[in-house]
């Protein structure tokens, strides 16, 4: 069964349905939209995060942020609203059942007799054709008719970027944020330089797409590997930070160290997380990804090891001074603050990891400016010297 989504949403219908949360074909709650009254099926099963959300957030936060670079082109696209309101995003997320590559979860009416395989983004062909949108901001004659899911509403993030289907799998194209800036030079040199020692991360490559230059890499998730982000598990765990460092303090110091190795100042709580493997139902850490932000202008001067390790930030009230809990940032005016700065999280790090690297292997990687490469060997030549 091939299943295609029409461009005109019906609103009315969705108001009136009853819809059912699935992972694959297990079904994990029913949602009655018009009662807004859940109903817990398989209580194991209900996604991380989901029971501070709800169905309509939950299903909100499945699509892309008005503010992604192309939004709106791909908004027009799907001749959707360019509403960034929770009502409207759900509308859009409930039109493509919810799915996303992170996991295999996916939301049908309960009058659907639909099943995982039917939908799947991993098993069904998908037609890339909202890619020259998402990545160019090119506007196609094939909208107005009918669309296959797609996998680049959902998403995150605020760079051009689309999800690319070959013949073995997805691959994630990424662009500069304009033709001046250079995120793809950087995100390639972050990832070869962290690969070069050891750590694990993701690999990201050149490549071309309508003469514009992107970079590459593989999705890391699959039909039995999920991507939870640490974001969703400070939803979920009360002592969220606890929790990860528990599953692996090693990984969680390594993550540390590949931050002030490359200065990665966008290690927000979505950049970051554990995988689930499905089959054996063990967590561990995610692979590092998304470095379009290393070697910044402030990486030669070193002003980014000064700013706050944001994986031990608490948000505080500006007002009151007191911690916030970040579920409910949104409701306060306030900011992070953190007793280390990335310098001191590196140092902690590596006094507990014991860790050597070679700095030698800096050696094997073509640096784009001399100055960057001296400072990332220095970084190196410290952790080493922290380690002892």
């Amino acid at each position: 069964m091939k299943v295609g989504v029409s461009m005109a949403i019906d609103i009315r219908a969705q108001r009136e349905a009853v819809f059912v949360l699935m992972h694959k074909d297990v079904a994990v709650l029913e949602y009655n939209m018009s009662g807004k009254r859940a109903t817990v099926l398989n209580t194991d099963m209900v996604p991380w995060g989901f029971n501070y959300l709800g169905f309509e957030e939950w299903c909100a936060g499945r699509v892309l942020s008005m503010s992604r670079k192309n939004a709106k082109y791909i908004m027009n696209a799907l001749m959707v609203s360019q509403d960034n309101s929770v009502r409207t995003k759900m509308q859009l997320a409930l039109a493509y059942h919810c799915l996303s590559l992170n996991d295999c979860y996916w939301v049908r009416r309960k009058s659907d007799s639909s099943k995982w395989e039917d939908v799947s983004l991993f098993r069904n062909k998908t037609e890339n054709v909202l890619t020259p949108v998402s990545i160019c901001g090119k506007v196609s004659s094939l909208f107005g008719k009918k669309l296959a899911n797609s996998c680049d509403i959902t998403v995150d993030g605020t760079y051009r970027k689309s999800w690319v289907r070959t013949d073995v799998g997805f691959e994630l194209y990424k662009g500069d944020d304009t033709t001046q800036s250079k995120e793809c030079v950087r995100e390639c040199l972050a990832s070869a330089v962290l690969r070069a020692l050891g750590f694990d991360a993701i690999e990201y490559t050149y490549a071309e797409y309508q003469g514009e230059l992107v970079c590459r890499s593989d999705c890391f998730t699959s039909e039995d590997i999920e991507f939870i982000p640490f974001n969703d598990i400070k939803q979920e765990k009360e002592n969220a930070l606890e929790f990860v460092k528990a599953i692996s303090l090693d990984d969680y110091c390594k993550l540390t160290l590949a931050t002030y190795i490359i200065g990665n100042i966008d290690l927000h709580d979505g950049n970051w997380g554990l995988i689930r493997n499905l089959n054996s139902g063990l967590l561990s850490f995610a692979p590092l990804f998304d470095f379009n932000n290393a070697f910044s202008d402030e990486y030669v001067t070193r002003k980014d090891i000064q700013e706050m390790w944001i994986p031990t930030a608490k948000l505080v009230d500006l007002e009151t001074g007191d911690e916030v809990d970040p579920r409910d940032m949104f409701l306060y005016d306030c900011r992070y603050t953190s007793e280390y700065t990335m310098q001191q999280a590196a140092q902690l790090a590596a006094r507990l990891l014991h860790v050597k690297i070679d700095q030698g292997a800096l050696n094997q990687i073509h640096f784009y400016d001399q100055t960057i490469k001296d400072e990332c060997m220095h970084r190196v030549v410290e952790i080493n010297s922290w380690s002892d």
